[in-house]
């Protein structure tokens, strides 16, 4: 639906409000006629402007997209306390086509600019997998700025600067629909490293490479800096390489079919992937001789994933049921989760009269490594095998520019503490594009 500009809604509504003017003669009815046809047309021409300039820009290889993004959450139940948050997310997207622009074949640029604000629920609700996936510490940053070059008609491309490791890895179309963080990249990859891996909110300088030989199918790597952002302050953009830092290597091989607008084979997509650093770390149990953890490498893992349309509408290929699944393993010595599973389903427009509307209900199993229970054993800390969340999510299209999404989960063993209840969440997230 086509953006209703405030400059031809005011003229409109000044034409019914205002008494209509009687006239004196003919002429001056015919100069009326005319004046009106050419504010017409001035009008047309005023409310047309700010589409056209973004065809034109569009049309040069230069877009612009602008979300706020708003949401509610409240822990009604369980958990540490009962209480509310309010978080916001900002995000400004440049992206530019160099071909177009600058007749510069198969090159182009992006620069993401990532704002954040609000409370913590976590906080509230004490778990490890949070129940919102815009959760972070206040600031604007630049989230991402790259340059990408594709070769061989897109069969082979690289990418290089600062870089999203789940903009393209670990990705489960359909898994993001839900408001939970597992649901973007499992946690048995998120907890890894010094302070993450390349992912939202702090990422990191990186070089991918990404190989398709045949339809559907890839294989693609990159290289990140070993330690994302500054640990030490979360807030702006931070580039640091240090020679401890080491690299963080991710390898992915997917198959895709029914990807393209016009397929009208059903979307599907098998992926499998793995992820290295290759600095040390500290055991999560083991010390030496005056109780400091010892330090070695091996800090890696593995994933595999799969999502598949099992039914769509005959007369809207757009509607039907989604369903996915993930599993992932990460290395015990060093990580709290040493397993992690989530799967779900998503509805698309089975609801009459509502066409876009989706419906989603999920769950994520985050399960501690062995090494970690061990070790909380030994200081006397209580704790569990598995933290668990269920999500049912519902989101709506009520305006072209505007989304409402209501959202419910249960946690069952917050952050896998025993003495914590289990908790009831609700949430509701807004976003608008500009």
């Amino acid at each position: 639906m086509k953006r209703i500009n405030i400059i031809t809604v005011v003229p409109f509504v000044l034409v019914i409000l205002l008494p209509p003017i009687s006239t004196a003669s003919k002429d001056s009815d015919k100069k009326s006629e005319d004046s009106k046809a050419a504010s017409e047309f001035v009008e047309l021409e005023m409310a047309n402007a700010p589409d056209d300039a973004v065809t034109n820009l569009e049309n040069k290889g230069i877009s612009l997209e602008m979300v706020y993004t708003g949401e509610l959450v409240s822990n009604l139940s369980g958990g540490v306390k009962r209480r509310s948050e309010y978080l916001e997310n900002g995000d400004i997207l440049l992206s530019i086509d160099a071909e177009k622009l600058l007749s510069w074949k198969g090159a182009s640029f992006s620069f993401y600019g990532l704002g954040n604000n609000g409370g913590d629920p976590s906080e509230n609700i004490g778990d490890a997998q949070s129940t919102s996936n815009i959760e972070s510490p206040n600031t604007w940053k630049i989230y991402e700025a790259w340059y990408r070059q594709k070769l061989f008609d897109g069969k082979l491309s690289y990418l290089i600067g600062l870089y999203d490791l789940n903009s393209e890895f670990d990705v489960i179309k359909y898994a993001g629909l839900f408001l939970n963080s597992s649901f973007g990249i499992g946690p048995d990859f998120s907890q890894s490293g010094e302070n993450g891996p390349s992912i939202f909110p702090a990422t990191s300088i990186a070089l991918r490479v990404k190989v398709q030989p045949l339809e559907g199918f890839y294989v693609q790597s990159a290289v990140f800096d070993g330690v994302s952002g500054d640990p030490e302050d979360p807030t702006g953009t931070s580039i640091k390489i240090n020679s401890g830092d080491g690299i963080l290597l991710s390898t992915e091989v997917a198959y895709v079919t029914g990807a393209a607008e016009d397929s009208k084979e059903a979307y599907g997509k098998l992926a499998l992937g793995t992820w290295f650093y290759t600095a040390k770390f500290d055991d999560l149990l083991q010390v030496d001789n005056n109780s400091v953890p010892v330090r070695h490498s091996g800090n890696r893992g593995i994933y595999a994933l799969g999502e598949r349309v099992i039914y769509r509408e005959t007369d809207d290929l757009d509607q039907g049921v989604a369903i996915f699944a993930r599993v992932g393993f990460a290395n015990g010595n060093f990580n709290q989760f040493g397993s992690y599973f989530g799967g779900g389903f998503v509805t698309t427009g089975l609801i009459p009269g509502l066409n876009k509307e989706q419906i989603g209900l999920a769950i994520a199993i985050a399960t501690n490594s062995g090494k970690f229970k061990e070790a909380r054993s030994a200081a006397s800390i209580p704790v569990g095998s598995s933290e668990i969340a269920l999500e049912l999510t519902f989101r709506s299209q009520i305006l072209p520019h505007l989304v409402i999404q209501p959202d419910f989960q249960y946690i069952i063993n917050p952050g896998t503490d025993p003495l914590l209840k289990n908790a009831f969440v609700v949430g509701t997230r807004f976003e608008l594009s500009l």
